[in-house]
């Protein structure tokens, strides 16, 4: 593109990289709405059929996609082929347009998904001169058995001037290449037509009609999950989605899966013509025997393995308040609506229902500025936001910065909307979160990590200003791309050293996710196990807990499970030796933090409590 021209960046409203389509026929329609939209016509060039592509990729061909890639083109960009100079192209109006959308086939084989588009036109957009293109173009086309390859071949005939928005037919000389490929396309669209039309074999807009219909909300049946696995799930909703030619998908839930891993699926991954078998191997290898496992491994072994390996507990075995509280929860927050978010450079799958208000809360993908935590519902809404958004960093106080990671203390009351759009995010990865609104009383420590474009949140806790339950921390969540880190440990380690300096003993609020379960037992663990691997002499768990600021509670059941405690005379007491210490450390489930807490750029005091906020305390504790 010349410095002199002028660009016009129209956006779009109907396409979107990562969008997925079911068939090749569903790219055509989506092409159809996005050139009514942009104004212009798209012709299709760079495509790659299954054919040629298979010595190179590994995947199986599905008739429906045609094509393991291809590519559409303003039809103002001149053909590779054309001999002109940059100069002659350019004023020939067709040129340097550089406005495309690339499709390619998905992993699994399933979809065409939108990887690469560009919205920009180095040219005027003329509806009047689009309407005569597209008559044109359908009078020009000829009759053929297979409709699906009308836009490509008719396009390509045409080409757009801009000198008095004339229409020029593109000659053989000019697009040899563009000959060859349409060929190739026309003889595999001939033999896929064939067999379609067949007697023999239904129709596939049939067969999938009489499939959709064999499939029942609250049904189970064996579903292909997104790793190629299959399992029992029962259906819980079904939607139609309009990006795959208003194809119909189906919610379901993973038998003895956590509930983050429930998805949108198509029906084409549902079996409805196997009889479903319940068992107890939903979260086994394939072909082990759970009763088997079981009595391989001893109490202490199996809770480890279920913590692990996040198995969801049964409603038998709950007490019948949790129990009563599990169901009402879980018929509030069944369906997950939004299937994934927009965060700076990440995209991101949601976990669980988060409560965004009105049509946010029910769009497929919702578009989250990484700074001020603004949600959008549209792309071109969320770059111009990005454009236009000044926030570089949290608001509040930093009280922490060592390197690259620095920590804010954010006040709910001072920045509502904040922390009301972080509470909505978390959602999306939380199960058991309330917190959505009412924020003043709490304060939010945010972890962010630091570079020259700005502070970046990778996680964050809070805290009740004055908790009546002697409660450190609220909430904690790292968010997905940042897991694995140590940051989970670090935000842990850090409320307990607020503590510290508070000289109060504090406890996570309950119940805490499975994440969070397995990452206070890890911190608890190493906190005591480098305590008493030290220490010569009498040590109570009292005094641990003076020492360290974890409850007694807690302390007591991170040591039973290390099987270090024994109840005597009706008090719990320490039971270890050197031996039994070592073993432990060099144990599996012992994992030394990878980012310990630097105290030396920790700067923070604890705000005054009022003497009526003293008081309620202490009498709750009596």
């Amino acid at each position: 593109m010349t410095e002199s021209e002028e660009v016009f960046d129209i956006g779009s409203q109907v396409l979107a990289t990562g969008q997925q389509f079911a068939s090749f026929k569903d790219v055509e329609q989506a092409m159809r709405t996005y050139e009514d939209e942009q104004k212009i016509i798209y012709r299709k060039r760079d495509s790659r059929t299954y054919k040629a592509a298979k010595k190179r990729v590994n995947i199986p061909e599905n008739p429906a996609l045609i094509y393991y890639e291809l590519k559409y083109a303003c039809i103002k960009k001149t053909p590779r082929s054309s001999h002109k100079s940059p100069d002659e192209k350019v004023a020939n109006g067709g040129s340097d347009c550089e406005s495309f959308v690339q499709f390619r086939t998905s992993k699994d084989g399933q979809n065409l998904v939108v990887t690469k588009m560009n919205t920009v036109h180095c040219h005027p957009i003329d509806e009047d001169s689009y309407e005569q293109l597209k008559t044109r173009r359908k009078q020009d086309s000829p009759k053929k058995k297979n409709p699906e390859h009308d836009l490509e071949q008719s396009s390509a005939e045409l080409d757009f001037s801009s000198d008095d928005n004339k229409m020029d037919i593109v000659t053989p000389e000019d697009k040899n290449e563009d000959e060859k490929v349409l060929q190739a396309d026309a003889d595999l669209s001939k033999k896929i037509s064939n067999i379609s039309e067949s007697p023999i074999k239904p129709k596939l807009e049939d067969t999938d009609r009489s499939h959709d219909a064999k499939i029942m909300i609250n049904g189970q049946y064996y579903c292909c999950r997104s790793d190629g696995t299959t399992h029992i799930a029962e259906v819980i909703q079904k939607r139609i989605n309009s990006s795959r030619g208003d194809s119909h998908e189906y919610y379901v839930h993973y038998h003895g899966c956590n509930r983050r891993l429930d998805e949108w699926v198509n029906a084409s991954r549902i079996d409805t013509s196997r009889v479903v078998v319940e068992t107890n191997t939903a979260t086994t290898k394939p072909g082990e025997n759970t009763e088997n496992v079981d009595n391989r491994m001893t109490r202490n072994q199996k809770r480890k393995h279920d913590e692990i390996n996040h198995v969801q507990k049964s409603y038998a075995e709950m007490d019948p308040a949790t129990a009563a509280l599990e169901r009402e929860h879980e018929a509030i927050t069944k369906i997950k609506y939004i299937d994934r978010i927009q965060l700076g450079r990440y995209e991101i799958d949601a976990w669980y229902f988060s409560p965004y208000p009105d049509e946010y809360g029910k769009q497929p993908k919702l578009y989250v500025c990484e700074f001020c935590f603004k949600y959008m519902r549209l792309e071109c809404t969320y770059r111009r936001h990005l454009t236009d958004c000044t926030w570089r960093q949290p608001p509040g106080k930093e009280i922490y910065r060592k390197s690259t990671i620095s920590v804010y203390e954010i006040d709910g009351k001072d920045n509502k909307i904040y922390c009301q759009n972080l509470c909505l995010l978390a959602k999306l990865f939380l199960d058991h979160k309330t917190l959505y609104f009412d924020v003043e009383p709490f304060l939010f420590y945010v972890m962010t990590e630091v570079d020259r474009s700005g502070a970046h949140v990778v996680g964050y806790f809070s805290k009740e200003k004055e908790s009546p339950d002697g409660n450190n921390l609220a909430c904690i969540l790292i968010l997905p791309p940042f897991q694995r880190k140590g940051y989970g440990k670090f935000l842990i380690a850090f409320s307990y050293e607020l503590s510290k300096i508070e000289r109060m003993i504090g406890s996570p609020e309950k119940p805490l996710s499975d994440l969070g379960k397995l990452s206070y037992r890890s911190y608890w663990t190493w906190v005591l196990l480098e305590i008493l691997r030290d220490f010569r002499g009498t040590l109570s768990i009292k005094d641990l807990s003076e020492m360290t600021s974890i409850t007694q509670s807690d302390i007591i059941s991170s040591l039973q499970s290390l099987n270090m405690v024994k109840y005597w005379k009706g008090q719990h007491v320490i039971c270890v030796t050197q031996k039994h210490i070592e073993e432990h450390l060099k144990s599996q489930f012992f994992k030394r933090p990878r980012l310990p807490v630097d105290t030396a750029f920790l700067r923070w005091h604890p705000k005054k409590k009022s003497l009526a906020s003293k008081k309620e305390t202490t009498q709750h504790k009596k």
